[in-house]
Parts: C-alpha cells; structure tokens; sequence
C-alpha cells in the first residue's frame, strides 16, 4: 500500500484509488506525442500507477517477435512489453512517437474491445542493478 503523500498525489493526477475498483476508465495501450512534436522520454505505466520514464536516447535496439512482443533494450535496463495487436507500436517506438504506454488493468479499465491492441504485461529489468 502506498503512503499517504503518495495516495494524494495519486488521487490528483491519475484519479488512482487504492483498494477501489473503477471500471469506468477507457484502456489506451498508448498515447502520441503531438503532431510535429519530438518526443524525448516515454512514460512506461505498469499496474497499480507505478511507472517509469525513460529517455529515447538510451533506446539502443529494438527487438520484437510477431505483434506479441517488443522488448526495448536500453543502456542500463531492458523494457519487455508482452500484448495482442502491438505491432503498430513497434513501427511507433521505432520513430520515437510514443509519449506513453500502459499495461491494461482490469481494477481501473474497462475490457478493450476483441481487436483493440491490449498490453497485459509490462517487465523492467534494470541490468545492473538486479530486476528494477
């Protein structure tokens, strides 16, 4: 459970209630950035409204199998994002046009609709120091 500070920041900016079921959220697997706009960082959002950002930069290969798996290796962690539908992403991460992506969560979103790309799981390694 999350400390207090970080429930009231949760509850501001996410809307993220711990314990409460909300199924009034419609799931996004991910968001662009704006027309004409470089994006620099991407916000990778797991369950539970934890997350990390990590700068395009250090994006050094991207490695993918069918449109069910894409991991991101990076200088210091790998990010493997496992789903349905997802090579769209791919041909988005490849041209750094992604501003965020998230793991579907059945506590906060409604069921996707059968064909609508789905990110079920989301798995940050960091490679030096343990799992991160």
């Amino acid at each position: 459970m999350a400390d207090k500070s970080t429930q009231d920041m949760l509850r501001r900016y996410a809307g993220y209630q711990p314990g409460s079921k909300r199924e009034t959220d419609t799931y996004e697997a991910w968001s662009l950035g704006r027309p004409h706009e470089a994006v620099k960082r991407l916000d990778v959002r797991m369950r539970k409204a934890q997350g990390q950002i990590v700068n395009y930069g250090y994006v050094t290969r991207i490695i993918y199998t069918a449109d069910q798996l894409i991991t991101l290796g990076c200088t210091d962690c790998t990010v493997t994002i496992e789903g349905t539908g997802l090579e769209p992403l791919r041909e988005l991460l490849q041209d750094e046009r992604v501003r965020w992506l998230q793991e579907f969560d059945r506590e906060r979103h409604k069921e996707p609709d059968d064909n609508a790309p789905v990110i079920r799981s989301i798995v940050i390694k960091n490679l030096f120091e343990g799992n991160g």
